[in-house]
């Protein structure tokens, strides 16, 4: 592979990603096109934490940069695919070539729908299941971040299900018009694993916090001083680069009534949109006021039990949660640390840090969790993706079953 050069930023330019798609680290037949290796190149310096615009962050290095496309393989191969293919075929599909074929089934929430027009048995049945499973989780659990992962869970399932409910019918372009949302929500995907993986990283410099502040009793002065800089590295970038905001997905109702594959994948959207709200809400509570919650009005079997549902996860994500809780729990421990200069206060010292120790313990359970539920929601994303993508091509296609 040949040497790249890195900006005056430190970042990768766009020409070091193509030479290392190019080797083979990620494989896609066919040109790549500029749009997608920018994208490519923004998921890049989003898992590593980097500011693609600004430069602000830490240098991300050409070794940095190669080591977290292999580690991404998986996530980065699909959405390069996948907007490849998005691209090819709506410059191949007559519908799409004009200009005016596909309806735009959308509109601004707030205003009446008619009500959805009669499917095939696989929406009946979709519908059905997505009504009843909303219902179940009723009512949600104390922890916003145990909710998180249960509506993740039921994301998933929604996505697994949509598969077969679409096979018999027969809508392409309602299925062509929905290839971009289901990029949208990839990134969603990504923009949440990379948010969490923050909060593994903050963790991490706690716990060493910890270990350095527990070495010896009374804490040697080396120690304290190690451990002041492990919390302030943990908060570093907080004030002066916050991560940015987790991607929305706005859902639009249709106008008119709308087919059973339509109303299938306004399911799907409806639902991801509730997540990626309550994903913003959880994660990023200083931005609470701006999230909005999507309620659904309509002739759709799971419209009151999707509207309770969503009441219920704005009012939960106004509580503090398990990671609020550990960040408060860790400013005490800062403030016994920056009072003690000199002569520290042993019992304040370690009552404040068995209060960061049990904060953390009760957040590591459900971080996991939620990590888990997204993993799932991406891999089913991507399947849905594929069967779109495979009920819209010209001519055969080799079908690649989900597991």
């Amino acid at each position: 592979m040949q040497n790249g050069g890195v900006t005056e930023h430190g970042n990768i330019p766009i020409t070091r990603v193509r030479d290392t798609l190019k080797d083979g680290v990620v494989r896609c037949t066919g040109k790549i096109s500029v749009s997608s290796l920018q994208v490519m190149y923004g998921l890049l310096c989003g898992i590593h934490g980097c500011d693609v615009t600004s430069g602000n962050a830490r240098p991300c290095t050409e070794l940095e940069c190669l080591e977290i496309v292999r580690s991404n393989v998986i996530k980065m191969k699909a959405l390069l695919v996948g907007m490849f293919l998005t691209d090819k075929y709506h410059a191949l599909l007559p519908f799409h070539a004009s200009g005016g074929g596909v309806k735009d089934h959308r509109r601004r929430p707030g205003k009446a729908v008619p009500g959805a027009a009669g499917g095939g048995p696989g929406s009946a049945r979709f519908g059905a299941a997505l009504s009843a499973r909303l219902g179940s989780l009723l009512p949600l659990p104390a922890s916003p971040l145990a909710a998180l992962a249960r509506l993740a869970d039921l994301l998933a399932l929604a996505l697994a299900d949509a598969v077969p409910a679409l096979a018999g019918e027969g809508d392409s372009a309602a299925v062509a018009a929905h290839l971009d949302a289901g990029v949208a929500l990839l990134d969603a995907c990504n923009g949440i694993t990379a948010r969490l993986d923050r909060l593994r990283r903050r963790r991490l410099l706690s716990r060493f916090a910890l270990h350095l502040l527990s070495s010896s009793s009374p804490p040697l002065p080396s120690s304290v001083r190690r451990a002041r800089a492990a919390l302030a590295d943990r908060d570093e970038r907080a004030p002066a680069s916050p991560p940015p905001p987790l991607p929305s997905l706005p859902f639009d109702q249709p106008r008119d009534r709308v087919s059973g594959a339509a109303t299938v994948l306004l399911a799907v959207d409806a639902v991801s949109s509730l997540a990626a709200a309550a994903a913003s809400a959880v994660l990023c509570g200083d931005a609470l006021h701006q999230i909005a919650f999507p309620l659904v009005s309509g002739e759709f079997p799971w419209t009151e039990a999707f509207n309770a549902v969503s009441i219920q996860l704005a009012a939960l994500a106004t509580k503090p949660s398990e990671v609020d809780a550990v960040d408060e729990a860790v400013g005490k421990l800062k403030s016994v640390l920056d009072n003690g200069d000199g002569d520290l206060d042993e019992a304040a010292l370690r009552a404040a840090a068995q209060e960061v120790e049990r904060r953390m313990e009760e957040l590591t359970a459900p971080l996991d969790r939620l990590s888990d539920a997204v993993n799932g929601v991406f891999r089913a994303a991507l399947c849905l993706r594929n069967a779109e993508l495979g009920s819209i091509m010209v001519g055969p296609a080799e079908k690649t079953p989900c597991k």
